[in-house]
């Protein structure tokens, strides 16, 4: 066999045993991945699994970021909780039908409920043991104002 042939089937991705024509790529059929996702971030646990300190300290990092910022971020820029225009009451009654607790539970204080300033619609729904009234109140209403009026009418039930 020729030297320069030889070199020239290494160079072309042969293995210089006179598969000239193949190169070093798997063959088959199957989709061509090279601008897949998986293949542009298979680097990642690769690196995690060669590096695992470096990886615990970068993730100790942005705990400790993260902590720091939450301690540090003024009170006024936190949500109060009840922002949203709506409130939900739950009520379980231990072995009780659906139609037992809508009559005995759900509609009074479905009733007591319906008088709240800035309601919008009430939801009521009852299940086994369980039962819920939805409150959607009016854009604009004052929700800790209206959680404190709902506690009270609660209650008086």
């Amino acid at each position: 066999m020729d030297p320069d042939a030889e070199n020239s089937e290494v160079e072309n991705g042969g293995t210089g045993n006179g598969d000239a024509g193949k190169s070093g790529a798997a063959e088959g059929p199957g989709p061509d991945v090279s601008g897949d996702l998986n293949s542009r971030f298979s680097w990642l646990p690769r690196f995690a699994v060669t590096h695992p300190v470096t990886v615990a300290m970068a993730l100790a990092g942005l705990l400790v970021l993260g902590g720091i910022t939450y301690f540090k971020l003024p009170l006024e820029l936190m949500p109060s909780g009840r922002t949203h225009s709506v409130m939900r009451v739950e009520a379980f009654y231990r072995g009780a039908a659906p139609q037992d607790l809508l009559d005995q539970v759900l509609d009074p204080a479905e009733e007591a409920l319906r008088s709240l300033s800035g309601l919008k619609e009430i939801i009521t729904t009852a299940g086994f043991e369980r039962g819920n009234i939805r409150l959607v109140f009016h854009r604009g209403t004052d929700m800790n104002a209206a959680y404190l009026s709902l506690r009270e009418k609660l209650e008086r039930i």
